[in-house]
């Protein structure tokens, strides 16, 4: 029953990851008149098609608390630290979908400087997990990526040189975020299933 649980969780969690690449995919096949080089991802949370961004921000967010869920069972069991911080990285995809960006060129709002708040808590929450997270080689690897590029865009975000690539340094954050996710839940359903058969009489 337990095995079965995680499996179901697993495949949430990659489900969400790729929900959230294939809509910011799709997102950058659209004419939205941004540019992926220097324009912040969040910046498709403004306009005609922010309902993809909300879509998603979500996504991601779920798999988050998918794997947050998964970390209570016995087949990736996890430390509080890493629990609290995956919860904590799936209410503020919720929360920053209320408070959309300021644009460039147009006046910094309360609504924007909340809204960086909380992407800034993205950026380091899941930094953190995945530098905590026990697990195999490949989840590992991929996880000293998540730290180098949210690490990166933290820079970013006070060197004036680096904020005319912004938008790029986000996008590679996404990246290897969304792949991270990915081998987490697809180890997460392995090691599931591997755990059933070996009980098998």
């Amino acid at each position: 029953m337990i095995e079965l649980s995680s499996v179901a969780l697993g495949i949430v969690t990659v489900i969400g990851a790729v929900t959230c690449a294939g809509t910011m995919l799709l997102l950058h096949l659209l004419r939205t008149g941004y540019n992926p080089v220097r324009n912040a991802v969040s910046d498709y949370g403004v306009g005609r098609y922010r309902i993809l961004h909300h879509i998603y921000v979500v996504a991601i967010g779920i798999s988050g608390l998918a794997v947050a869920i998964a970390s209570f069972g016995d087949v990736l069991p996890e430390s509080a630290w890493v629990i609290g911080f995956l919860i904590l990285f799936f209410v503020v995809r919720l929360l920053i979908i209320s408070f959309p960006t300021d644009l460039e060129g147009q006046p910094t709002t309360r609504t924007g400087r909340i809204h960086l708040g909380l992407a800034v808590v993205t950026f380091a929450s899941i930094a953190i997990v995945a530098g905590m997270y026990e697990a195999t080689t490949i989840t590992d690897v991929i996880g000293w990526i998540v730290i180098a590029t949210a690490t990166i865009l933290g820079v970013g975000l006070v060197l004036p040189r680096l904020k005319q690539i912004f938008g790029l340094l986000e996008r590679l954050f996404y990246v290897s975020m969304i792949c991270w996710f990915i081998a987490v839940g697809t180890e997460l359903i392995l090691l599931a299933l591997w755990s059933a058969r070996a009980l098998l009489p």
